[in-house]
């Protein structure tokens, strides 16, 4: 039976970006359509999927146990920490139960997360949609000769304009987002550069005295979703977890609200702010940013009795960590392979 560990809840502190999709001119948010029943319609609902919020906790998880293995000088190969970090893509074939049970107990991070078709994984996590208070703020639109629509209020867009020559126009300071008078201003600028241009061509201008063209090679629209926005999901187990699963589990969400969530993190996207409650609902986890310097967090941290106690379990293991529990494409290959042989004889035997 599935059993929720974790009721998650984010608020944006600065816009939101996980990129679906672009064209040459926009860069679009992953939506999703969401019927609502008050106004009878379809909307397309921006979300942050489970999928990248569990790809980025699982390297955070796997990052603890790897540097603990640095520190004590264990040797693995890449093949060993992709497996730990990605799941190892498509390498790894379907192996026998006992192979999986003995590959789970030597490793946490692969037991949670799984491995390719080898090692099922013990989570699940869900889609982080907009609270409900947020969802019926829609902005109606009613083009001409197309049938009318509405987008949440909480999407807006940013014109991104990269350009070393702007920098060359006096009239205008660079900056890597313009407002709306500022690209006026340019397109007024690039219209009359070009009619100089055609000008000093036509007096035949030498290239020395001829006017520098000035243009804009790259401008597009990007979609996010604005800071203050409430948006919420949850963790949930498969299967039963030990202690130094669900252990390792809370010292890593600790990692986990400090990185900041989809793209353009190098100009302050995705910085959240986190409620965490566990399977009894109580808040054991807030994770606030400072206003006036959002890099600076305040973490506090309210754990039961079981919940230190499965912590200890983890710090205990990962200070014990030995070679065989970081070696493991090793077994999975070899068991792979040990099982594609005796296919191979049992057909061969067959054909006999």
């Amino acid at each position: 039976m599935n059993k929720k560990l974790f009721r998650i809840s984010i608020i944006t502190k600065t816009p939101l970006a996980q990129i679906e999709t672009s064209t040459k001119t926009d860069i679009y948010i992953k939506k999703m359509p969401v019927y609502l029943t008050e106004r009878g319609m379809f909307v397309d609902m921006p979300y942050y999927s489970a999928n990248g919020w569990r790809g980025l906790f699982h390297r955070v998880v796997a990052k603890k146990l790897i540097s603990k293995a640095f520190e004590k000088g264990i040797k693995f190969s890449v093949a060993d920490i992709h497996l730990l970090t990605a799941g190892g893509g498509s390498n790894y074939s379907v192996q026998d139960y006992e192979t999986e049970l003995k590959v789970k107990e030597l490793n946490p991070v692969v037991s949670l997360f799984g491995a390719s078709l080898a090692i099922k994984s013990k989570l699940a996590i869900g889609n982080f949609m907009p609270d409900k208070k947020f969802i019926l703020e829609m902005k109606e639109f009613s083009p001409e000769n197309k049938e009318s629509y509405c987008i949440p209020r909480f999407i807006d867009r940013q014109m991104i304009i990269t350009k070393d020559d702007l920098k060359e126009n006096d009239n205008l300071n660079f900056r890597l987002f313009l407002t709306k008078e500022d690209v006026e201003k340019w397109i007024k600028f690039v219209e009359e550069n070009n009619k100089q241009r055609a000008k000093d061509r036509i007096e035949n201008k030498n290239s020395e005295d001829k006017t520098k063209k000035g243009s804009i090679k790259f401008n597009i629209n990007k979609e996010f979703v604005a800071p203050g926005v409430q948006f919420n999901s949850f963790i949930y187990c498969k299967e039963d977890l030990t202690d130094i699963e669900y252990g390792l589990m809370l010292l890593s969400i600790e990692d986990m609200v400090c990185q900041p969530l989809g793209s353009s993190s190098s100009i302050g996207y995705g910085l959240v702010d986190y409620s965490i409650y566990d399977e009894d609902d109580n808040n054991i986890i807030v994770a606030v940013r400072k206003d006036e310097c959002l890099v600076d967090i305040n973490i506090n941290t309210n754990y039961t009795e079981k919940q230190n106690y499965a912590i200890n379990k983890a710090k205990e293991w990962l200070n014990d960590i030995k070679q065989e529990n970081i070696l493991l494409s090793k077994i999975l290959i070899n068991n792979a392979q040990k099982r594609e042989e005796e296919k191979n004889k049992i057909k061969q035997q067959k054909a006999a």
